[in-house]
């Protein structure tokens, strides 16, 4: 785009907002859900696999940053997997990669 001198101009040009990094925003759910480990862990692992940080390797290392000891959510993501969607929460698909259930 010109300006009225006929040259360029970055003036149409508009800046986002930085986006809040992943962390941050687990940061926030897992403050947000409540005093119940369980919970604010079921929380962020489902906001990681719908980021596709959805390996058990990933997921916890996510989840030890946020100070989740990685056997108890090794533990979750074992008991909320399966392919019934009133039971299970994500599946696992044969390569190790969970998927959120519709």
């Amino acid at each position: 785009m010109q300006n009225q001198n006929g040259k360029a101009s970055a003036a149409h040009i508009k800046i986002k907002p930085k986006s809040v990094n992943l962390f941050e925003r687990l940061r926030r759910l897992v403050a947000d859900s409540g005093t119940n480990k369980n919970d604010q862990a079921i929380v962020a692992i489902t906001v990681c696999i719908g980021e596709r940080v959805d390996t058990i390797k990933a997921i916890c290392e996510v989840m030890a940053r946020l100070g989740f000891k990685t056997s108890h959510v090794a533990a979750i993501l074992k008991y909320g997997a399966g392919s019934d969607p009133a039971r299970h929460r994500w599946s696992k698909s044969e390569t190790g990669h969970y998927h959120l259930l519709a």
